[in-house]
C-alpha cells in the first residue's frame, strides 16, 4: 500500500472500500538493520486486517525506507479454520537491493 499524506504519527487510513485493512502510521523516523544494508529515516506504520469471511485478523509492523520501499515487517495472524484457532508470526527482512 501507498503511505497515504500527511506523513506524520497518527496518520490513519483504509486500505480498501470495506474497511477491512487499516493503516496508522506510528514513527516517522525510525533506523532498521537488515541483510541488504542500514536505512534510516524509516516510516513504521501498522497494518491491521479483518478477513471477512474466516474472521481472521492479521497486525503487522511495516518500515518502509525512502526510494526503497518495505524493507521490514512483523506480526501476527490469526486464523480459525474448522473450528481450530492458529496463529502465525511473521517476520520479513530485505535481503538484498539493486539500484
Amino acid at each position: 500500500t501507498m503511505i497515504k499524506a500527511p506523513i506524520a504519527v497518527g496518520t490513519t487510513w483504509s486500505a480498501n472500500n470495506n474497511n477491512a485493512g487499516r493503516y496508522t502510521i506510528m514513527a516517522v523516523n525510525e533506523s532498521v538493520s537488515t541483510p541488504a544494508g542500514n536505512f534510516s529515516n524509516c516510516v513504521r506504520m501498522r497494518s491491521y486486517t479483518t478477513d471477512p469471511g474466516s474472521g481472521g485478523t492479521s497486525e503487522l509492523q511495516i518500515w518502509v525506507a525512502r526510494g526503497v520501499g518495505p524493507v521490514k515487517m512483523s506480526g501476527l495472524s490469526d486464523a480459525t479454520i474448522g473450528g481450530v484457532t492458529m496463529r502465525v508470526e511473521t517476520s520479513i527482512l530485505l535481503k538484498s537491493k539493486t539500484f
